[in-house]
C-alpha cells in the first residue's frame, strides 16, 4: 500500500493556486489560500489513515518483550508487526531486501554515508524509507535529528502527519514502545519533537538548511524523496540550480 498519491498532491497544489492567479489574487494572497486548502486537505487525509491504522488488530501482550527484541535485529519482523496496513502480501520483495541492508548499515555506521535506491512508482519506496524506517529509528532511539526532503515541502509535511498518525493511534506501536509514541513535546505540521526527544523536520527543495540544529545535534540523517519533478526535471537550469544546493 502507497502512503499517498504525491501526483494528486501536486495537482491540488498546482490548480488551486493558478485558479486563484487567474481570478486576480496577488501571488502572496494566491500562495496563502493554496496553503490553507492544503492544510484542509492534510486534514482528511489524516483523519482516513487514522481510520485504517485503529483497525489493526491488537497483538499479544505476553509476546511483547520477544517482540521489542526481535524487532531490533529484524526490520521485517517491523514492518509486518507493526504495520499490517501497509505490509499485507506475503513474502518480501527484492527492493525491501535491499532497504534492509541499507538500513542496517545506516542504523550501526557512524560516519556519513549516501545511498540512491531507484524503484518504480507504487513500489512503496517512501513508506518503507521515510515513514516506517524512520518510526524505526525513533522507536529504538537511533537518531537525533532526522530532516526530509521533498521538491515540495507539502510533500515532505505528509510525510510527517503520517508519523505523527502512527505515533498517536496505533495501539501495538504504543504499547511496545511507550517512551517513544504518543503525542510529543513539539507537534507541529512538518516538525515534531517525539517524547524521545528526537526530531523530525520536513524541507522542499531549494530552501535554506545550513545550521539547522536540535540542541546540541546537528541533523544525522536525511530522507531524500522525489527531490525533483515533471517540470523542472525537463530544464538544465532547474537541475543544475537542484545539484548545487
Amino acid at each position: 500500500m502507497s502512503l499517498f498519491d504525491k501526483e494528486e498532491l501536486r495537482r491540488l497544489l498546482y490548480e488551486t493556486k493558478n485558479e486563484l492567479l487567474n481570478d486576480g489574487k496577488d501571488e502572496a494572497s494566491a500562495e496563502r489560500l493554496t496553503r490553507r486548502e492544503f492544510v484542509k486537505w492534510l486534514g482528511s487525509y489524516t483523519d482516513t489513515l487514522k481510520e485504517t491504522i485503529q483497525a489493526n488488530v491488537t497483538l499479544p501482550v505476553h509476546e511483547r518483550a520477544e517482540r521489542i527484541k526481535k524487532q531490533r535485529m529484524d526490520f521485517h519482523f517491523f514492518r509486518t508487526t507493526y504495520f499490517p496496513h501497509y505490509y499485507y502480501l506475503p513474502g518480501k520483495s527484492a527492493l525491501q531486501e535491499g532497504l534492509e541492508e541499507v538500513y542496517a548499515r545506516i542504523a550501526t555506521v557512524k560516519r556519513g554515508e549516501k545511498f540512491a535506491i531507484g524503484a518504480p512508482r507504487g513500489h512503496g519506496k517512501t513508506t518503507d524509507a521515510h515513514l516506517v524506517f524512520v518510526l524505526w529509528c525513533i522507536v529504538n532511539d537511533l537518531k537525533h535529528f532526522i530532516t526530509l526532503f521533498s521538491d515540495a515541502i507539502e510533500l515532505a509535511e505528509t510525510i510527517i502527519e503520517s508519523i505523527k498518525a502512527e505515533l498517536e493511534e496505533n495501539d501495538n506501536l504504543k504499547a511496545d514502545f511507550e517512551h517513544a509514541t504518543g503525542i510529543g513535546k513539539v507537534w507541529k505540521i512538518g516538525d515534531i519533537v517525539t517524547k524521545n526527544g528526537i526530531r523530525v523536520k520536513g524541507f522542499g527543495s531549494g530552501k535554506r538548511v545550513r545550521g539547522i540544529k536540535h540542541g546540541v545535534w546537528r541533523p544525522d540523517h536525511a530522507g531524500i524523496d522525489d527531490l525533483e519533478n515533471d517540470e523542472n526535471v525537463r530544464s538544465r537550469d532547474q537541475r543544475d540550480k537542484l545539484e548545487s544546493w
